[in-house]
């Protein structure tokens, strides 16, 4: 149950899938005891593998790139031991969000957009090496797409 502020403690075992990739987003975690894995899967003709993106630890925070640009998650998360975690629903973080000055919510989108991205390259050029496929020229990076509806 989430309380008024929008938290609640979760518990997990060490193998659980806490949040997968391409899923809405719902909140954002805060590692409060243990240890999470953040990855991704490969699909190739030659079958499945995951891309380890990091791990999380205590007073880490992930989930959160979804809830600040409304994309699905980017990637899924994996209790590696015994973890609780702190939940912190959209609606909580948006709320606290908006309090802030309007400046402060593109820098965050900015940062989240970003990371979006480098992460996708990540991931596709995971899938190009197993492929065999693997082609390193220069690509244009836009580093910013700006917010029309956005006022500073």
């Amino acid at each position: 149950m989430v309380s008024s502020e929008g938290q609640e403690e979760r518990h997990y075992q060490a193998g659980d899938i806490i949040c997968s990739e391409n899923e809405r987003p719902d909140g954002l975690y805060i590692v409060k005891d243990g240890m999470v894995e953040i990855f991704h899967k490969l699909v190739s003709d030659q079958g499945s593998s995951e891309v380890h993106l990091g791990r999380v630890g205590v007073r880490g925070m992930f989930g959160e790139m979804g809830i600040i640009d409304h994309q699905p998650r980017s990637a899924s998360a994996r209790a590696l031991g015994p973890t609780t975690l702190v939940f912190i629903s959209r609606q909580a973080f948006q709320k606290h969000l908006e309090e802030l000055p309007p400046w402060v919510a593109i820098l965050v989108k900015t940062m989240v957009h970003r990371l979006r991205e480098a992460n996708l390259r990540l991931v596709r050029t995971m899938e190009a090496a197993e492929a065999g496929r693997l082609n390193l020229d220069r690509q244009e990076l836009i580093i910013s797409h700006g917010e029309a509806e956005s006022k500073t």
